[in-house]
């Protein structure tokens, strides 16, 4: 399988879950070696990416020794700011064909600064974006079922209302 990506890119999310040792088992490690015989082999022919977070990387390169010397350059980007955050909730709305009452855009807004303020192995930038989206389509979901008695319309199935929000639990 290693091989398949030969004349291309191999991508390698969360590399440093190959680094990471089991009790009993080292099949991270296999990997690791026969992704180095790979690199070794191919330079010439092969462009691997290694993704995941700063201090986890740093042990995946430390795993080996002649690791890190295979990888030339080291690109970190920075988490998203709020704006981008909102950004990328209110995609997922247009894409859900939803609708975010206007009140509610200072409180969604809060919610996200105060995810960034965590700064905690809890907060992955736009894969927390998305938990929050799924969250508030659940809130809603279970705020329309509790209206005893009524269909709701499709503007209320539309609506993402504040009190969706509000009720997140990060």
């Amino acid at each position: 399988m290693v091989e398949s990506p030969l004349g291309g890119v191999l991508f390698i999310d969360e590399a440093y879950s190959l680094a990471s040792r089991q009790q009993g088992q080292d099949l991270g490690q296999e990997a690791v070696d026969a992704l180095l015989r790979l690199m070794e082999d191919h330079r010439n022919n092969l462009v691997v990416i290694a993704a995941g977070y700063p201090q986890e990387m740093e042990v995946f390169l430390d795993s080996n020794p002649s690791l890190r010397s295979r990888f030339s350059r080291v690109i970190s980007f920075r988490d998203y700011d709020v704006r981008e955050l909102l950004l990328i909730f209110l995609g997922m709305l247009r894409d859900a064909e939803l609708e975010l009452e206007q009140s509610a855009a200072a409180v969604l807004k809060q919610i996200l600064e105060d995810m960034i303020k965590q700064e905690s192995s809890r907060f992955a930038n736009g894969r927390s974006v998305r938990r929050l989206f799924e969250q508030v389509q659940t809130n809603q979901a279970n705020r329309l079922m509790q209206q005893p008695g009524t269909t709701p319309t499709q503007a209320q199935l539309r609506m993402i209302l504040t009190a969706d929000i509000e009720v997140v639990l990060l």
